[in-house]
């Protein structure tokens, strides 16, 4: 049977990746919403067309 030290540690871990993940999304976000205040948008065509390159 595992110690509950190693329960502890396997939940930090994951709570820690947990918030890393979220870190990184809001950056992401809020540089996209950044880059949108400034005009840098891309059309609903081009979107579609990068979006068929990716899938293909």
């Amino acid at each position: 049977m595992r110690s509950n030290q190693s329960h502890h540690l396997i939940a930090e871990r994951a709570i820690e990746l947990f918030v890393d993940t979220e870190e990184w999304q809001l950056s992401d976000i809020e540089s996209g919403l950044i880059d949108a205040r400034q005009g840098h948008l891309v059309s609903e065509e081009h979107a579609g067309q990068v979006f068929n390159q990716l899938l293909s």
